[in-house]
């Protein structure tokens, strides 16, 4: 980001998938921090200015942890899988365990 990849390729989109979300707040806010201190970066913008329009994260098990951080990660950035069908994944339970996690951010949410 702070190498000027995406000026140079400005249509390009990263997604990692397959990763914890939680850590992109704190890691967004260095780099940024970075780039306001040093003028030896060719990117035009801050790194979570490009998160925010070039980026995608791939949450295969969504934590409440990232389910309450959303708004800080990006909501529009967070894609769920459930890895289906591999073992370690969600499926068959993907309702219970997506409920669980988001009847922490929305206790009223109705279930059926």
């Amino acid at each position: 980001m702070l190498s000027g990849v995406f000026d140079r390729h400005p249509t390009l989109k990263l997604m990692m998938t397959e990763v914890r979300a939680d850590w992109l707040p704190a890691t967004l806010g260095r780099l940024d921090e970075a780039y306001e201190h040093r003028n030896a970066f060719s990117s035009r913008h801050k790194s979570s200015e490009w998160w925010r329009t070039n980026c995608l994260a791939g949450v295969s098990f969504m934590h409440k942890s990232e389910v309450e951080m959303r708004h800080e990660i990006g909501v529009e950035s967070m894609n769920f899988g459930r890895d289906y069908p591999h073992g370690e994944g969600t499926w068959p339970n993907t309702f219970d365990y997506l409920r669980d996690d988001l009847l922490l951010v929305f206790p009223s949410m109705k279930c059926v």
